[in-house]
């Protein structure tokens, strides 16, 4: 899409990865926020629905609008967990550099509320409208959250000492800005906390836990 390489890939079990470079760059790097542990190969099909193409599992299914640049999650239900929303490469005469990543209000959501990023900006809320990442004194926050409509994001740049930040906005929808020439959202349908936990321990790795003792 004008300059564009935008892929589509199943990245866990449990979760998709929605790719958008500029110039091309289809295949991640390392990054600290990944657990880089091979993950089971989890079957797919390919969806064609005129302009609308995406790829399908069991879990859910992500699609790309190839005739307005736009995209949108499903989950194995069939349920719009996401309505169609836009990504774009920020031009030349922007001030910075990067991708701006939009992802959808849900419509069957009303005032969907985001969790899990972190305690930065709002210390000691349960909920975030909007956060950036930081490890500080009393203060930590990871470019990522748990949406109660449905889903979970983990959004991964191409250098993690520039990583992204995202804010929800009044349509119930939420932009990522995104610096630098790539952006790997990984994305997984989970109607519950408990889903996400599990999905994203599957991005970042599980906590190392003790034997258990006889």
């Amino acid at each position: 899409f004008n300059g564009q390489h935008v892929e589509l890939r199943v990245a866990t079990p449990h979760s998709f990865r929605f790719h958008v470079s500029s110039p091309l760059s289809p295949v991640p790097g390392e990054s600290i926020f990944l657990s880089g542990i091979a993950q089971p190969v989890t079957p797919f099909s390919m969806t064609h629905d005129a302009a609308v193409v995406g790829i399908k599992t069991a879990f859910g299914e992500l699609r790309v609008d190839t005739s307005n640049q736009k995209w949108s999650l499903r989950d194995g239900g069939g349920r719009n967990l996401t309505d169609w929303s836009s990504f774009k490469t920020k031009t030349a005469t922007d001030k910075d550099s990067g991708i701006i990543l939009d992802v959808g209000p849900s419509s069957q959501t009303s005032k969907p509320l985001y969790y899990g990023s972190g305690n930065d900006p709002d210390r000691g809320a349960l909920t975030q409208n909007h956060a950036r990442s930081v490890t500080e004194n009393g203060a930590s926050s990871l470019p990522q959250y748990w949406s109660n409509a449905g889903y979970g994001t983990l959004l991964i740049t191409a250098a993690d000492n520039k990583p992204a930040r995202w804010e929800s906005n009044a349509a119930g929808g939420v932009t990522w800005t995104v610096p630098g020439d790539s952006a790997d959202l990984y994305i997984a349908p989970a109607h519950h906390l408990y889903d996400w936990v599990r999905d994203d321990a599957e991005l970042t790795g599980f906590a190392p836990l003790p034997p258990r003792s006889s």
